[in-house]
């Protein structure tokens, strides 16, 4: 009898853990340089001319008059140049830049490619943005690697294989690792410390993180603690349980893709509310999801399908709006932040294409205006903890097909957001709607009792 109930005072806390509904357990704690940053993503090749690490040095005076505070790096470390096509992502053949070197790609986990610079000058950066106040992350392909890696030729055994022995490969034509083995494990925990330790990095970019075993990240974060505790974890990915230990951050994609046929394919506005409210539901409480309009995958190849091409620029704007006033983390990607259209790809380098950003745009009237567009957003996001910290509350009003509005409630405090997502005036009603005269932000959003009357793409921010 004392056994019994020796063995239920043990166990009762296993078994509550797995009873209780996921949204209503906890996320991690994540650092509050996390909660409360804004992210920008660097694809190497595509932000200068050179496309390498000490020139993209000289541009963090113009990330810091943006308001970012995070950097995140596309791979930086040594590609497979192998030229059989077999072995080319479909996306890298579509490309026709010729180009072997996929970033995505590795050859060698322990080095920086030369194409980017030396690891002392990666250093620097990383000592550089540290002094500048940014904090610096780095993007891990563990999933998969080159025909020709490193590890392809000193161990065969880490690979996951056909019944015939061939190396058996992923949907982008890499051979991929096997995660049933202690040793591929041990040798990517041991890469994450040594990168942690050689470059000062504060956290990692997961790729295809939901396709590696959610206790593989479970054991590096252990370990990454002990090395530098206030790391971030940010999957690729959109495991419901990733934040319970491993991560701090999981990417939109569900989110974006509604966002998406909001803007491309005229879906009603309220659809938005309805994912954010169903990843919320669906997740623990405070988990936290990176919101983007852009990144090196869909900024990829075709100029013509830029953002700010598709949506028009005032449509972006109140798109990014949105994205900095939600609960999560919001993220630029490179070039956003002067309203960029220049044709971007991964494959694109200065010997192959050389798919830049045209940093001319800078001191047009439209990039002026977005860089103090996206700087005031980050001002205000910084300015009230009911943004960083703060729960969503949906107002209900009579233009759902348009309109978004909800408040960030923090303390009883609340901050108002209301958002026009299309490209027509409307008049809307929204009974009880906090808008005061302490007016965050507004472009053209007009008041009259309940009613409100905004212009094509307008928003308003206030409390």
């Amino acid at each position: 009898m004392r056994f019994f109930l020796w063995s239920l005072l043990v166990l009762a806390p296993f078994v509550w853990a797995e009873e209780v509904p996921l949204n209503m357990r906890q996320a991690r704690i994540a650092p509050a340089w996390v909660q409360e940053g804004v992210m920008y993503q660097i694809n190497t090749r595509a932000m200068t001319p050179e496309g390498t690490v000490l020139a993209i040095r000289e541009k963090l005076p113009i990330l810091k008059e943006a308001g970012v505070t995070i950097l995140y790096f596309c791979p930086l470390f040594t590609m497979d140049d192998d030229p059989r096509q077999e072995f080319w992502s479909p996306r890298q053949v579509i490309s026709k830049l010729g180009n072997p070197k996929n970033p995505y790609r590795m050859n060698d986990y322990d080095k920086i490619d030369p194409e980017y610079g030396t690891a002392d000058e990666v250093k620097a950066f990383v000592d550089e943005a540290h002094r500048m106040g940014f904090r610096v992350m780095f993007d891990l392909v563990y999933l998969h690697c080159g025909p020709a890696a490193t590890l392809v030729k000193t161990h065969p055994e880490y690979f996951r294989r056909d019944p015939d022995g061939n190396l058996h490969l992923t949907r982008w034509k890499f051979p991929e690792f096997d995660f049933t083995k202690p040793e591929v494990r041990e040798y990517f925990w041991n890469n994450m410390e040594f990168l942690v330790k050689t470059f000062d990095v504060d956290g990692f970019r997961m790729d295809v993180a939901d396709a590696i075993p959610l206790d593989f990240w479970e054991e590096a974060r252990r370990r990454l603690e002990k090395v530098k505790p206030e790391c971030c974890f940010f999957a690729e990915g959109t495991r419901k349980t990733d934040q319970l230990l491993a991560f701090d951050l999981n990417y939109g994609f569900p989110f974006f893709g509604v966002l998406k046929s909001v803007y491309d394919g005229n879906k009603p506005a309220k659809n938005l509310r309805n994912i954010v409210e169903s990843m919320t539901n669906e997740r623990p409480q405070g988990a936290r999801i990176v919101h983007y309009l852009d990144n090196h995958d869909l900024s990829n190849d075709d100029m013509h399908h830029r953002i700010d091409k598709r949506w028009t620029i005032p449509g972006v704007d109140v798109a990014l709006a949105l994205i900095y006033t939600l609960d999560g983390v919001p993220m630029l990607y490179c070039g956003q932040e002067i309203a960029d259209v220049s044709r971007h790809s991964l494959y694109g380098s200065s010997k192959y294409g050389n798919c830049v950003i045209d940093w001319s745009r800078k001191d047009t009237e439209i990039g002026k205006s977005r860089l103090a567009l996206v700087r005031r957003l980050a001002e205000i996001r910084g300015s009230d903890r009911a943004f960083t910290y703060g729960t969503v509350a949906w107002f209900d009003n009579d233009a759902p097909d348009q309109v978004l509005s909800f408040c960030r409630v923090l303390d009883g405090r609340k901050v108002g957001v209301l958002l026009n997502l299309k490209n027509m005036p409307v008049t809307v009603r929204i009974p009880d709607f906090p808008a005061t005269e302490n007016v965050l932000m507004n472009r053209g959003v007009r008041k009259d009792g309940d009613t409100y009357q905004i212009e094509p793409f307008g928003f308003y921010i206030g409390k």
